[in-house]
């Protein structure tokens, strides 16, 4: 269940990361991983 829910919230921040800057959008995508890792 986990893995759908991350697969659309990976869905959703690619439309709206189309219009970040790289940097934006690597620490988006690193405070994301964390919170994966988590469990959260």
């Amino acid at each position: 269940a986990l893995e759908k829910e991350i697969e659309t919230v990976d869905k959703a921040i690619e439309k709206t990361v189309k219009g970040l800057n790289p940097i934006e959008y690597k620490s988006l995508i690193s405070v994301i991983k964390v919170s994966a890792s988590k469990g959260r």
